[in-house]
């Protein structure tokens, strides 16, 4: 068996990027040539947007008995995560090695010390052209790649394909009703090939060592969930939080105004960032065509929930916005009545210097 493992370590930085940012941000970009779509698509379907790849050094595991070669790749995307990618070829006569490889415990510790260092160091890149604000939050995925004909394969490894697709190191163990259940979530675009997903991965069947597109679409779903979660939590603490300063602002004895005017400020830049990054969510949807690509993405969103953590933040979304709107109608009424106590002020001043004059001595 031919096929390719491909472990995905997915960050956020907190800022977004433009194209011309990202340009030339590190050494060895990725050739794009490799990226043209291989399977028919009418010509009104645009292509989506690209991330920004670069190829960084080659890594190796090396263990008494193994040796395994990563390619490494960083692809950066606008809304300003990132995609650590380890590129692992295996060539075996059956699927069990990759079921080996996957769950071994020295390999992963070997993984993730690399994806930390690694990590720093695009950190450090993006931090020359931005300012950046890492996330504690972060995404792992795998993707497989198995090279041969849907049926043959799945016929001979459905528990084991299964295994995969759920983290499960036994996949024996499974039940025959589960498995089907697990396996149910996929789709094929010819009678030969197979995508199949699952939370912890998924695993693409097909003769076609094509399969960049495919890749993009399961890095950038895993982009949307982190987005997502990180978002849900901003906001969730957003409305916590200024419940609490709304109160204190109310129960002020002097003057309010400063006060005001900082929620004021904090919740519009808020509010606005955080529903921008949600229609960017809708953006890279758009891009996607109603096509093959669009139905494997909404098979990742089945699985991942991407739409209900988008319907959360949104939900959120609209308390922050009343209480923006109550806190601008607060500070407004605040200067009408200030203007009307200057205006009072002004004609009391009138009056009082009538009478001044009118008393004065001739």
């Amino acid at each position: 068996m031919n096929g390719e493992i491909i472990y995905l370590f997915i960050y956020s930085t907190g800022t977004k990027f433009t194209d011309e940012q990202l340009k030339g941000l590190l050494k060895n970009p990725e050739n794009f040539s490799k990226y043209e779509y291989a399977r028919p698509k009418p010509e009104e379907i645009a292509s989506f947007n690209m991330p920004t790849i670069f190829n960084l050094k080659e890594d190796t595991y090396i263990d008494q008995e193994e040796l395994l070669k990563f390619k490494v790749q960083v692809a950066v995307y606008n809304s300003g995560s990132f995609s650590l990618r380890f590129r692992c070829q295996v060539l075996s006569s059956d699927l069990s090695r990759v079921l080996e490889i996957t769950f071994d415990k020295k390999i992963n510790e070997f993984l993730t010390v690399a994806a930390a260092r690694e990590k720093a160091k695009v950190e450090k890149a993006l931090a020359k052209i931005a300012s950046i604000s890492p996330s504690e939050y972060d995404e792992r995925y795998r993707i497989y790649y198995i090279e041969g004909e849907k049926q043959r394969i799945v016929d001979r490894n459905r528990k084991l394909i299964a295994g995969l697709l759920i983290d499960e190191p036994n996949p024996a163990s499974l039940s025959e009703k589960y498995t089907e259940e697990v396996l149910s979530r996929s789709m094929s675009y010819s009678s030969l090939d197979a995508v199949f997903v699952g939370w912890e991965s998924s695993v693409m069947i097909d003769k076609s060592r094509k399969y960049e597109h495919e890749l993009l679409v399961g890095e950038i779903a895993n982009v949307q969930l982190l987005q997502m979660r990180i978002s849900h939590r901003a906001t969730s603490e957003k409305i916590s939080e200024t419940e609490a300063r709304m109160i204190k602002v109310l129960e002020e004895k002097r003057s309010p105004g400063k006060s005001l005017k900082e929620l004021d400020l904090q919740l519009g830049k808020f509010y606005d960032e955080t529903r921008d990054m949600v229609n960017y969510v809708d953006d890279t949807l758009s891009g996607f065509g109603e096509w093959y690509i669009l139905k494997l993405y909404a098979l990742y969103d089945d699985v991942f929930k991407i739409s209900k953590w988008k319907k959360s933040v949104e939900d959120d979304l609209d308390i922050i916005d009343k209480r923006w709107e109550f806190v601008t109608e607060m500070m407004r009424n605040r200067r009408s009545d200030l203007l009307e106590l200057v205006v009072i002020a002004l004609i009391v001043i009138e009056v009082v210097l009538e009478i001044i004059l009118i008393l004065k001595p001739v």
